[in-house]
C-alpha cells in the first residue's frame, strides 16, 4: 500500500469492488500512528460488494468476513489509507499488495490541498451529505445503539459510493466548503 499520491489508473469494465467505512469502539488518540490505530477495535463496518450488488453489514465477530473481502477485490473508501485499512490490520488484514482506491488521495490531488472532508466533497458533488458526525458513532457504540450505529455506517458508505460512481461516470468531482463557492475538479481514473 503505497502512501503516494500518484494518479491511480486501475478501472477494467467490470471489476468487483468493495466500497466501505468503518466506526471504531473509541476515538482516535491525537498522537495516532498507523500502528496504533489498530487498537481502537471495529464497533461495525459496511460495505457495498459490487459482486453481489448489495450493502452489507459486518459487527466485530465478522471482521475475518471483511478482511478476506478486503483481499478479494478492490477496496474502495474514503480516507481508509490513513484510517480504516489500518484498523483492519488489529483483525489480521495484510496491507502489502492490497489493491486500494481512496478518494481523498483523488480529492486531495484534485485541489491540490489535504484533509478534505467527505462532507464536503458529498456535498459539492452529490447536493447532500453525511446523516451524522463520526464522533456520534462512539457514543452510540457505548451506548449499545448498535442498529442507529450500522444504518450511519451504511448511509457514509451510500455517500461514498455515489462520489465514487459521480467521478467515474462523470469525470469530475466537486467540493463544497461552508460560505464558499463550490469548486468542481476534473477526476481522470480510468
Amino acid at each position: 500500500m503505497s502512501s503516494d499520491l500518484a494518479p491511480t489508473s486501475i478501472f477494467e469494465k467490470n471489476r468487483d469492488y468493495l466500497c466501505f467505512d468503518l466506526e471504531t469502539k473509541d476515538l482516535a488518540p491525537k498522537d495516532f500512528s498507523l500502528k496504533n490505530l489498530a487498537a481502537l477495535g471495529v464497533s461495525v463496518a459496511c460495505a457495498w460488494d459490487s459482486r453481489e450488488n448489495k450493502m452489507l453489514t459486518f459487527f466485530e465477530k465478522d471482521m475475518k468476513k471483511l478482511v478476506k473481502l478486503c483481499s478479494e477485490r478492490l477496496v474502495v473508501g474514503y480516507n481508509i489509507r490513513r484510517f480504516d485499512l489500518p484498523v483492519l490490520t488489529g483483525y489480521g488484514l495484510k496491507l502489502e499488495g492490497l489493491d486500494v482506491f481512496d478518494l481523498m488521495d483523488e480529492v486531495e490531488r484534485g485541489l491540490g490541498r489535504r484533509w478534505i472532508k467527505l462532507e464536503y466533497v458529498a456535498q459539492g458533488t452529490l447536493g447532500e451529505g453525511k446523516s451524522a458526525d463520526g464522533k456520534i458513532a462512539v457514543e452510540w457504540f457505548k451506548e449499545g445503539r448498535f442498529e442507529e450505529l450500522a444504518e450511519y455506517c451504511a448511509r457514509d458508505v451510500e455517500v461514498t459510493h455515489q462520489v465514487f460512481r459521480h467521478g467515474l461516470e462523470k469525470k469530475f468531482l466537486a467540493v463544497q466548503f461552508p460560505e464558499q463557492p463550490k469548486k468542481e475538479f476534473p477526476c481522470d481514473w480510468a
